[in-house]
């Protein structure tokens, strides 16, 4: 009767750890995960308007033949 006692207890404390430890995680990688996708969306948008920016300064002007920079 003690073992099982003292396993059920064991196995108890064993939950408790598993879950605590699964809602630290969660918690703790959600926060950066979040951070992380909010500085990703920031840099891709950065470089969706520099790379817009470029491909104007580019293209060339039919009548003259020059590039937009150059005018």
């Amino acid at each position: 009767m003690k073992g099982q006692t003292l396993e059920m207890l064991g196995f108890l404390i064993l939950s408790v750890a598993v879950i605590g430890i699964i809602i630290f995680m969660r918690t703790y990688l959600a926060g950066s995960y979040g951070k992380t996708l909010s500085s990703l969306t920031e840099r891709q948008e950065t470089e969706g308007m520099r790379s817009g920016l470029n491909t104007i300064l580019q293209t060339t002007d039919p009548k003259t033949g020059r590039k937009m920079e150059e005018l």
